[in-house]
């Protein structure tokens, strides 16, 4: 048999075809981030002549095969042999020739072991056989484990010694069992030697390891819904892919295996193909939420390659059996009472949702406050939907009332329990009516009497203003109202008002803030009404005084008393005041009650009242006034339902009172006195009270000192020493106390005393 030159190395084995992959990653296929590493599978020599295998011839040329020992059956006794018979021929170095095994896409040849035998019925050349027998890289022509053994004897298969042969660690693509020529050339025959008759090249029990460095591919193509779910079943689909082939597959949810896919397609003891299992596959399963524990559960797909190289991919499916439980702290923004305006507002805390369904909407019922607890009559319901909505605005209650409020959580899984309710502590009220309002003719017994009638059904009157405004005036001035009989009244002041016609106001508003208004009768027509509604009335008070009458002629002149509202008293002094109450025409008031204020003269003080009076038949009274500093008496009468009231002021001006004295009547010139006193009449201002001390001269009255009265005690002193009285003189002083507005009484003076001088140096 002719060997060609390497340069027509071909193969003529029909290669294996590789399983294509049945579906397309429509979009990025998402492996898993498991490490990539290394796994290995085992292929077992099965020789198939004529036909498909994973072994091939492989050289220049086919030989002439004779006893070839192929069991595919029985993996154990798997062998593979080649006899190439011999022909005349010339050979370069390195031609080859044996039988070859490629490894599948995607993986490469680890390592070899097999039992081995070489051997040829041949002469050597020169002393040794030129054919050298060895494992062969076929893809670069290398040698990659040379067999040492060669043996010329027990060339049949059945005598055979096989030899064990192990190659690790080869990392190679396409490797062959082969016969090489080692020489520079090698001819048949050779000079000089023997013709050779045949080669043996055979190997048994032949285990390819493969290695695979890739894991399986993993897509989805059906999950459960993204989102809380709470019930129901749900598909769960994957596909994957590998170059060598899906093992095996599993859906887990949770715990529990969903899904699960081996076709049972290798077996290392027995595999003999390089691609055993499907090199696409898919598993299905079907998720129950019903089995799955609240939180997040994860849908895991497990995908395992005939090199035990694993791809897992997790889906998450979201579950939640449990209705949340009620809102905390519910209460309304607005403080609790009516409301005017349809649209209220509340807030309130959810529950904690830690690893659960988050709040997804509420449920509120609104019902009348009336309602028993479970009485649903008169209810709406309503809904308000919102991630974590934890307020509600602008709620609107069915009708003017009173409403009580409840609130139900249902979260984004769908759980809700119409049990778990929170109540609004107070009720949402409303009243869109405003108050009825109409004002009352006048009662002629009480002209001044302003009434009107008010009333409101809801929330409830909140204040009822009544007012008055002359006609051509813009000012409306608001009465002091009151409520009498159920009805709300005002009077008005006749006597305080400039004289005119009036227009008269009534407006009221409930606790919800509608307010309405009006200033005509229940009739309909405008009330004006013309001031003064009261007759008039006077009062006189004074000091009773007989004076002449101007202008008497005759030994007996003509007197009148009259009533004077200043008169003058000395301190300490009391008076009588008398006095008169009539209306307008000089009638007598009868038996009225005439009030008594008095003021002290004095800055800042105010009007008290001290005492009372009433008039006789003829509407005369008298009044004693008691001792007393300086000051005002007002007399009033507060008038009645048909007649004004009056009043008048008498000022009564009490002269101060001083005492003085000296410690020495006679005193030579040269020598001092000590005048002193005391003030009489308090209060004394807090700085003193200042007194002026004078003397009678040719000139009148003149002032040499002046002293103050203590505070404490209005005590005064001062020391005089006289220096100018050249003669004998006698000398009158006094003590004069002036006006002062700090001080409630009238300019007064002390008696006079005398002070005799010697006159001399």
């Amino acid at each position: 048999m002719r060997l060609p030159p390497m340069s027509l190395i071909a193969f003529s084995a029909a290669t294996r075809t590789q399983v294509c992959v049945l579906f397309k990653l429509a979009v990025i296929a998402i492996v898993f981030a498991t490490p990539a590493h290394a796994g290995t599978y085992t292929v077992r020599a099965c020789w198939a002549p004529n036909g498909p295998g994973d072994w091939h011839a492989w050289g220049p040329s086919l030989p002439r095969f004779s006893d070839v020992g192929s069991n595919c059956a029985n993996p154990l006794s798997q062998g593979i042999s080649q006899t190439f018979e011999a022909q005349p021929g010339r050979w370069n170095q390195g031609t080859a020739v044996g039988f070859a095994y490629r490894a599948p896409d995607g993986t490469v040849i680890d390592r070899i072991d097999a039992l081995t035998f070489w051997g040829s019925g041949v002469a050597v050349f020169g002393g040794r056989d030129p054919w050298r027998p060895g494992l062969l890289d076929v893809t670069t022509g290398r040698m990659l484990v040379p067999n040492p053994e060669r043996r010329a004897d027990d060339l049949w298969i059945a005598n055979r010694r096989w030899s064990v042969f192990s190659a690790p660690s080869l990392g190679a693509k396409h490797v062959a069992f082969a016969i090489f020529c080692s020489l520079s050339f090698c001819e048949f025959p050779p000079s000089g030697g023997e013709v050779p008759t045949f080669t043996v090249n055979a190997a048994r029990d032949i285990v390819v390891t493969l290695r695979d460095d890739q894991p399986p591919a993993l897509i989805t193509i059906a999950v459960p819904p993204a989102g809380w779910q709470r019930q129901g079943s749900f598909p769960a689909e994957f596909a994957a892919s590998d170059a060598v082939g899906i093992r095996e597959m599993e859906i887990l949810a949770g715990t529990k295996r969903i899904g699960y896919w081996n076709p049972k397609c290798y077996e290392s003891a027995t595999n003999t193909a390089s691609s055993p299992c499907p090199s696409t596959a898919t598993v299905r399963g079907v998720a129950d939420v019903a089995d799955l524990a609240d939180g997040t559960n994860d849908i895991v797909v497990r995908t395992v390659d005939v090199a035990g190289n694993v791809s897992e991919r997790r889906e998450r499916l979201l579950v939640d059996h449990i209705a949340p439980q009620p809102p905390q702290g519910l209460r309304a923004d607005a403080a609790a009472g009516w409301s005017a305006k349809n649209g209220f507002s509340v807030s309130w805390t959810n529950p904690p949702m830690s690893g659960t369904a988050p709040i997804a909407a509420v449920r509120y019922e609104l019902c009348p406050s009336a309602n028993l607890p479970y009485d649903d009559t008169g209810c709406v319901i309503g809904w308000r939907e919102g991630s974590n909505i934890a307020r509600l605005d602008d709620i609107e209650v069915p009708r003017n009332g009173s409403w009580r409020l409840r609130l139900a959580l249902r979260d984004a899984a769908g759980n809700f329990d119409a049990g778990h309710l929170a109540s609004l502590d107070v009720p949402l009220r409303l009243d869109t009516q405003a108050p009825e309002i109409s004002l009352l003719a006048l009662d002629p017994r009480d002209p001044t009497r302003l009434s009107v009638a008010v009333s409101d059904a809801l929330s409830g009157l909140a204040g009822v203003e009544l007012a008055v405004r002359r006609q051509g005036d813009r000012t409306w001035q608001v009465l002091g109202t009151e409520t009498r009989h159920g009805l709300v009244s005002a009077t008005i002041d006749d006597s305080a008002l400039t004289a005119g016609e009036y227009v008269i106001r009534a407006r009221a508003t409930d606790v919800a803030g509608n307010a309405a208004e009006t200033e005509t009768l229940g009739t309909g027509e405008r009330m004006l009404l013309r001031l003064p509604l009261r007759a008039a009335t006077q009062v006189q008070v004074g000091e009773e005084q007989r004076v002449r009458v101007k202008g008497s002629r005759g030994k007996r002149p003509t007197y009148r008393k009259i009533l004077v509202d200043r008169p003058k008293l000395a301190y300490g002094e009391s008076i009588e005041l008398k006095g008169r109450t009539a209306d307008g025409a000089g009638n007598p008031n009868v038996d009225a009650l005439v009030e008594v204020l008095e003021r002290v003269d004095l800055p800042g003080m105010e009007w008290r009242q001290i005492s009372s009076v009433r008039s006789n038949r003829s509407g005369a009274f008298v009044f004693r006034a008691l001792p007393g500093p300086a000051r005002f008496l007002r007399f009033r009468y507060r008038g009645t339902p048909t007649s004004q009231p009056s009043f008048t002021e008498v000022e009564l001006q009490v002269r101060a009172a001083v005492s003085l004295s000296v410690d020495r009547r006679r005193v030579r010139n040269g020598q001092a006195v000590r005048f002193h006193g005391r003030l009489l009449g308090g209060p004394v201002p807090a700085a003193g009270k200042l007194l002026a001390i004078q003397a009678l001269t040719s000139r009148g009255w003149r002032t040499f000192a002046t002293p103050r009265a203590a505070a404490g005690n209005g005590r005064w002193e001062h020391k005089y020493r006289f220096t100018g009285t050249p003669y004998d003189a006698t000398y009158k002083f006094r003590v004069v106390v002036p006006r002062e507005s700090a001080y409630p009484y009238g300019k007064g003076a002390s008696q006079t005393i005398s002070v005799r001088v010697r006159g001399g140096s």
